[in-house]
């Protein structure tokens, strides 16, 4: 299609179009590191930047855009790139969504095309992210998402790390960050404080229907004085911390639910010797958990998407606690925006996250093996902003 629209050489429009392509498919690659030597190249992130300087040296344009093609082209550029024959025959399977992507990844959108990007320094796009994601062993993952989006938007992408999710939601107030990732109840404080916005959330296998996740309540499989949500009277709790969805909002509440004759709230449930003998925060939920095992405190809320991961990872045995409630589904964490953000970069960043496919990142950034981003907004989370006033309101 980029031949017969823009009469691009053939070699070209390929050429342009590697660096994305190469990436969707690079779990397929069986010797990829083979391959980058061979074209003296040290990692993925240099196939693009090569390509546009061998497209230059022969004196041909390097970009999409510099071809003449439009943003609104987009779309039927992608629908034609699905016939017989042009994508039936890639290893990654795809659609017109990733198509869209790899086009605008290829420079539909030349620098001079761009709209502004998110902050106030036009020439940077920012993302917050939290300790738990800014890890060492994720800076890859986070450095190929930055140059995939910077592609998608036409400058930098950076990131800071923020010391805790108040940080991030007061950076995304003052525009000094323009995206950050974040679960429910502290989305819902962000909605209050700063306008943000989501667009994108986390979902198993990228299907909608699997876009929540839930709070448990555990105990040790040893207590026998503790079988359900109506025996915690008295006890010992650690929660993980005050802006926790899982571990604090949503315990709190159902915890409420369950004893509707004490007319708690929940400056109750979080003072010592009011309806529990003793209660701390634990900082993580995996720290609970293992409080919880060591018989440190004899209850802890905790995500179910964590205690199956630190079961699968050898931290703990499926016999060292036992479930004694479940809460009802909690919308899972989102990308959010600052209000500063316009609406045709977050279009664009709702597109390019939806098809974003890469899964180290999911993994090691997302800690969550198989997910995907699926398209939101706010109404998604409108159970968890309406329960935050509930719960917190009258503190």
């Amino acid at each position: 299609p980029l031949t017969m629209h823009y009469h691009i050489p053939h070699g070209a429009a390929v050429s342009m179009l590697l660096a994305p392509v190469m990436r969707l498919n690079a779990p397929m690659i069986e010797d990829l590191p083979a391959l980058l030597h061979a074209l003296h190249l040290d990692s993925l992130d240099d196939v693009g930047p090569r390509v546009r300087e061998l497209l230059k040296k022969a004196g041909l344009p390097s970009s999409l855009g510099e071809w003449g093609a439009k943003e609104e082209d987009l779309p039927e550029l992608a629908k034609l790139g699905m016939t017989k024959g042009r994508a039936d025959n890639n290893p990654h399977e795809l659609n017109e969504q990733i198509i869209l992507v790899s086009l605008a990844l290829a420079g539909i959108l030349s620098a001079g095309m761009m709209t502004a990007c998110g902050s106030s320094d036009e020439d940077v796009f920012t993302i917050a992210y939290a300790p738990n994601e800014s890890t060492e062993q994720s800076a890859d993952a986070r450095n190929g998402l930055a140059d995939d989006l910077g592609e998608v938007l036409g400058c930098e992408v950076e990131e800071i790390q923020a010391s805790d999710y108040n940080a991030i939601i007061e950076a995304l107030r003052t525009g000094k960050a323009d995206m950050a990732y974040l679960g429910g109840l502290n989305l819902a404080l962000g909605v209050e404080r700063a306008g943000i916005e989501p667009i994108v959330m986390k979902a198993d296998d990228g299907d909608p229907d699997k876009a929540v996740y839930h709070s448990l309540l555990i105990t040790s499989s040893q207590n026998d004085d503790i079988n359900s949500i109506t025996d915690m009277k008295g006890k010992t709790i650690a929660f993980v911390d005050p802006n926790s969805t899982s571990g604090n909002l949503f315990p709190t509440s159902e915890i409420i639910k369950a004893f509707p004759d004490e007319n708690l709230n929940s400056d109750m449930l979080h003072t010592n010797g009011e309806f529990f003998e003793a209660v701390s925060y634990s900082g993580k939920h995996q720290a609970g958990l293992q409080a919880v095992i060591k018989g440190d405190v004899d209850v802890a809320p905790i995500s179910d998407q964590i205690l199956e991961s630190e079961i699968a990872a050898g931290n703990a045995s499926a016999d060292d606690v036992k479930i004694i409630h479940e809460s009802d589904a909690i919308p899972s964490e989102a990308m959010v925006v600052g209000k500063h953000v316009d609406e045709e970069t977050r279009r664009k960043l709702q597109d390019f996250l939806v098809s974003y496919d890469n899964e180290t990142y999911f993994t090691e950034v997302i800690k969550n093996e198989g997910a995907r981003f699926v398209a939101c907004d706010i109404s998604d989370y409108e159970p968890v902003i309406e329960l935050n006033q509930i719960i917190n309101g009258e503190e």
